[in-house]
């Protein structure tokens, strides 16, 4: 019964702070191509050049 107790203990504090750390490390998604990692240019669906793709700019970059 402690065993079943402390493993409820143990993953609650897991998903809380799984919970904490995906709220304060978000990447910002990219501005030119709206997070989708592509925009259509006059050639058609050209790959972003400031996200690589990714849709989210790496961090220290506004």
């Amino acid at each position: 019964m402690r065993l079943l107790f402390l493993l409820g203990i143990g993953f609650a504090i897991f998903v809380f702070v799984r919970w904490v750390m995906s709220a304060t490390a978000k990447d910002e998604k990219c501005s030119r191509c709206d997070g989708r990692g592509f925009w259509y240019g006059t050639r058609g669906k050209e790959k972003c050049e400031w996200c690589r793709g990714s849709g989210k700019l790496p961090k220290g970059i506004n």
